[in-house]
């Protein structure tokens, strides 16, 4: 071997590669957060036309009180994919509860014990009680109220107040689909005379 030769010519040439650097996360979630930007008013669009696709948001939109009153505004129970803090947002929980008493299950525990927000829930399916605070199902005149509004909120009534037939009348003046609802015996005592 000539010992002008470069060593070189007589290997093969090396191949040539291009390294792509994966971004790192932060550099994804800035770059997620300005499309998010870009796309607020299209993102805002499609949770008050299909409110169930806060299931499938990102985080960013589920903190994002703006689009989570959106969504729970077009479906109540989309509550559940909000943001924890927003759970305990009484105007949030209020919007939700009016489209699904059933979202009731979702909200804040101290908002299942507020009165207004279980009423909602209930005038909108009498159910949602079952979702309500141990107090309020205790409640007397609470339970008139509930009842007034959705005969089937009886069923979840605590059992001091089934058995008490005072109640139980006052319950079937106010709503007389209450009748359903109760206990076998008071019903009867109530000249129920049904098949």
């Amino acid at each position: 071997m000539d010992e002008d030769t470069p060593l070189e010519r007589f290997l093969p040439p090396v191949p040539t590669f291009s390294v792509e650097v994966q971004p790192s996360a932060a550099e994804l979630h800035s770059r997620a957060e300005s499309v998010y930007e870009a796309d607020r008013d299209a993102v805002l669009q499609g949770l008050q036309e299909n409110g169930k696709l806060l299931a499938r948001a990102s985080e960013a939109v589920r903190c994002d009180r703006e689009f989570v009153l959106a969504a729970v505004q077009s479906c109540g129970w989309a509550i559940e994919y909000a943001a924890e803090p927003l759970r305990g947002d009484r105007e949030v929980a209020m919007a939700a509860v009016r489209d699904s008493g059933y979202a009731l299950e979702h909200v804040a525990k101290e908002l299942q014990a507020d009165r207004e927000v279980v009423l909602a829930a209930v005038a909108q399916n009498g159910s949602a009680m079952q979702f309500a605070a141990f107090e309020l199902c205790a409640d007397r005149n609470f339970m008139l109220e509930a009842v007034a509004l959705g005969a089937n909120a009886l069923a979840y009534a605590h059992v001091d107040l089934l058995e008490d037939h005072p109640f139980l009348l006052d319950a079937a003046k106010r709503n007389s689909w209450a009748l359903g609802y109760m206990p076998e015996g008071p019903r009867g005592a109530f000249g129920s005379s049904c098949c």
